[in-house]
């Protein structure tokens, strides 16, 4: 799209030129000032329409930009409530490790108890 925009601004600016240079080698001023007031008409016209381009640009992107930092972070998010969860499961493996003895001083403690009763 941008490429037909300035293929057809350029051939613009030749048309110009040449309309031009006929009116001033024509002797036919007042035909030539209307002709460059049109002529600044359409040059204001499409500096508004490249405006108007690049501003629709920029809202695409930040809305883009937008739309990526939420997705970012809900990503991140998502990650810090794994590794919560990844910490309470090793919270409690480890209790529980603690807590429950092994076979061999589960023994050692029941004859402990035995022997001091």
């Amino acid at each position: 799209m941008w490429c037909f925009v300035i293929r057809n601004h350029q051939l613009m600016i030749k048309l110009f030129q040449r309309t031009r240079q006929r009116f001033l080698t024509e002797n036919k001023t007042g035909k030539y000032f209307n002709y460059a007031i049109g002529e600044i008409g359409v040059l204001i016209a499409l500096q508004i329409n490249n405006w108007n381009e690049n501003k629709k640009v920029e809202s695409i992107k930040k809305d883009y930009l937008q739309s990526f930092l939420e997705d970012l972070k809900v990503g991140f998010l998502n990650i810090m409530n794994h590794i919560d969860f990844a910490k309470d499961r090793i919270s409690e493996q480890t209790k529980h490790k603690l807590a429950i003895p092994s076979i061999p001083q589960a023994r050692r403690l029941c004859n402990r108890m035995l022997v001091k009763n």
